[in-house]
């Protein structure tokens, strides 16, 4: 085998590594904000805002990283009327109908149309 093809597939092999540890990284902290989003939604947004959004490296993870804004946003007592955040989450999760964040988006979704009516 070429050196050439061996460092290939060593850089290859460390790139799939790397990747998925910080995927399962960053669902990790999504987890933890989620469930400090109930109890203490502004803890939850301190630690989201601390997030650089640039390194959210697929659709996945932008959708929960909006859901979970709009929600730590919405538990603090913020009247959205803004849809342009949600929508990533609802434009993601429209054709995951067994993912349960799918529910969720739509759900915030309304809050915000409302607060648009009632607000706008």
């Amino acid at each position: 085998m070429s050196k050439t093809c061996l460092f290939s597939i060593i850089l290859l092999l460390l790139s799939s590594i790397v990747y998925s540890c910080s995927t399962s990284g960053q669902r990790e902290r999504f987890d933890h904000i989620e469930k400090l989003v109930s109890e203490n939604p502004d803890s939850a947004i301190v630690l989201l805002d601390a997030i650089d959004t640039n390194f959210l490296e697929n659709k996945e993870d932008k959708a929960r990283y909006a859901l979970l804004l709009t929600e730590a946003r919405y538990k603090s007592g913020m009247d959205e009327t803004d849809d342009s955040l949600i929508n990533r989450s609802v434009e993601y999760y429209k054709d995951k109908y067994d993912n349960p964040y799918r529910a969720k988006a739509y759900y915030y979704a309304g809050i915000i149309c409302v607060n648009g009516i009632r607000y706008g």
